[in-house]
């Protein structure tokens, strides 16, 4: 329950900023936190937490934003 309401509160910010494809957005960022989550486990380090950030930040940059 608790990621299926962290992806819809992603997607809700996702369309708030006016993403072309919010659900897209969210989902792509989601995977990135899933990911940096279970390395993180693994190796007991932040960097997957720095490296997601980084990913993220360019993800979002790349996304199309729909017209005001």
């Amino acid at each position: 329950m608790h990621k299926r309401l962290s992806l819809a509160y992603v997607e809700e910010l996702a369309h708030a900023a006016r993403f072309c494809d919010p659900q897209r957005v969210a989902n792509e960022i989601n995977l990135l936190q899933e990911g940096a989550t279970a390395v993180a486990q693994i190796t007991r380090s932040v960097e997957p937490a720095l490296q997601a950030k980084r990913m993220a930040t360019s993800l979002i940059g790349m996304m199309e934003r729909s017209r005001p």
